[in-house]
This record gives structure tokens, C-alpha cells and sequence, in this order.
């Protein structure tokens, strides 16, 4: 597989970052949780499917005492660039989805089903 010029700035950047992170030994503390992504997930006008255990452990709590629930979510990506999603229960059956925002940030990365996507919480 070869890589864009612009991928091959990423992936240095997300190797530094890894780097970094693994030698302040900020691992022992930190919640993390990869994806690879689906045809879904890359589509350009759906939403990002959250692994329940990723919107358990790594986001914020939901308040479910609302309908639905939803919360928004800024997420930091290793370019230091701030992205803002929309997190939301909902569908049936009921699943955690990421939609307002998604579709900007999977243009903008130019994602592609069968790329990863890395979310941490330190």
C-alpha cells in the first residue's frame, strides 16, 4: 500500500505522538480504544459507530435520563487540532453513534474503510 503525502505527514505525527506518550509512561493511566473503520464509518454522509465500550470507559458519561441522550464531544486529534462531535444513544436496537462533526472530520483526514481511529483518554 503506498501512501499520500499528506498520510505520510499523519503517520509521522501519530508516531511521534505514540512515542512521546509511551516514554511519559502515561500508559499505566490512560484509557484508550482503536477501530478500524467501516465502509459505514467512512461513508461520507453517515455517522461513526462507538464501541459501547469506548463510549463506557473513554467518553463522557451520557445523561440517560433524557431522549435521547445526547452529549457533545471535542476531541484533540495529534495535529493538536480540536474536533467537535455530536454523541447520541439512539436507534433501534439502541447503539452509541458519532453524527454532527463526523462527516467533516472523515473528509477532511480523507479517511477510507480499513483505516484506524485511536480514541484516548489520559
Amino acid at each position: 500500500m503506498s501512501l499520500h503525502e499528506q498520510n505520510k505527514k499523519d503517520q509521522l505525527a501519530i508516531l511521534s505522538f505514540q512515542f512521546n506518550f509511551l516514554r511519559s509512561n502515561a500508559l499505566n493511566d490512560a484509557c484508550f480504544f482503536a477501530k478500524t473503520l467501516t465502509q459505514s464509518d467512512a461513508n461520507n454522509g453517515g455517522g461513526f459507530s462507538v464501541p459501547r465500550y469506548c463510549a463506557v470507559t473513554i467518553f463522557p458519561r451520557l445523561n440517560y435520563s433524557v431522549e435521547p441522550p445526547v452529549q457533545t464531544i471535542i476531541a484533540k486529534d495529534v495535529h493538536g487540532q480540536c474536533w467537535k462531535f455530536r454523541h447520541i444513544y439512539r436507534g433501534t436496537p439502541r447503539r452509541h453513534l458519532l453524527t454532527t462533526g463526523w462527516s467533516n472530520f472523515v473528509n477532511h483526514k480523507k479517511l477510507v474503510a480499513g483505516d484506524s481511529i485511536v480514541f484516548l483518554r489520559a
